[in-house]
């Protein structure tokens, strides 16, 4: 009977060691887990931050990015420029007018630019 037990208690040794080492595996697994899991998160709040920052961009930033027939503001000015001297040339070219000329001009090129 003595041998039975010797016997015996080596196998619930060699179960217990077992179950240690499953045990080990399962925590090492969670811990493997729980850093992806980490990761992840960082990485989605990262992301979340660069959102909020590109929503912070103006209207205007919005739409200059966006329309595909922007307008640099040195074209700009030269269109209002060129669109001054032809109402002048229109009206024969009135001393004293000018600042009329290029208000027309302002008001109808914003209004082609859709401004």
């Amino acid at each position: 009977m003595a041998a039975k037990s010797k016997s015996a208690k080596k196998t619930a040794a060699k179960k217990s060691a077992a179950n240690k080492k499953a045990a080990a595996k399962k925590t090492r697994a969670k811990s493997v887990s729980a850093k992806k899991s980490a990761g992840k998160k960082k990485a989605a709040a990262k992301k979340a931050r660069a959102k909020s920052a590109s929503a912070r961009k103006s209207a205007a930033e919005k739409r200059a990015a966006t329309a595909p027939n922007a307008v640099s503001p040195q074209q700009h000015y030269q269109m209002i420029q060129e669109a001054a001297y032809f109402l002048a040339e229109r009206d024969g070219f009135r001393p004293g007018h000018e600042l009329q000329y290029w208000l027309q001009a302002e008001e109808w090129i914003a209004q082609r630019l859709g401004r």
